[in-house]
């Protein structure tokens, strides 16, 4: 009887932690089960009040994120973008910073 208690919480609790670390991967943006967006590189004059993470919208609606900030020739800021490969760019596509709120 005390093994097949002790099995049965073993289990339970080996369950629990796959799940967990599955739930984990499927929330966070880019986890094991990404694939689904394409690189877009910016430069700007200012990166100022962006951040990693930072939410990419096209007329309001979220389509990516700000993948990584990095210095370009010492004078301008270069985003690397992360963009669902549902929405497709043109080559004449224009970048804007704005602020939220009111």
């Amino acid at each position: 009887m005390k093994k097949t208690s002790e099995f049965q919480v073993g289990l339970f609790a080996l369950i629990a932690i796959l799940l967990i670390a599955y739930m984990s991967f499927r929330v966070s943006e880019g986890g094991l089960f990404k694939g689904g967006d394409y690189q877009v590189k910016v430069l700007i004059d200012s990166a100022e009040g962006l951040t990693k993470k930072t939410p990419v919208e096209i007329a309001g609606i979220q389509v990516g994120y700000i993948d990584h900030l990095e210095l370009h020739d010492g004078s301008r800021a270069l985003a690397i973008l992360r963009v669902n490969k549902q929405v497709q760019l043109g080559q004449n596509a224009k970048a804007q910073i704005r602020t939220k709120g009111f």
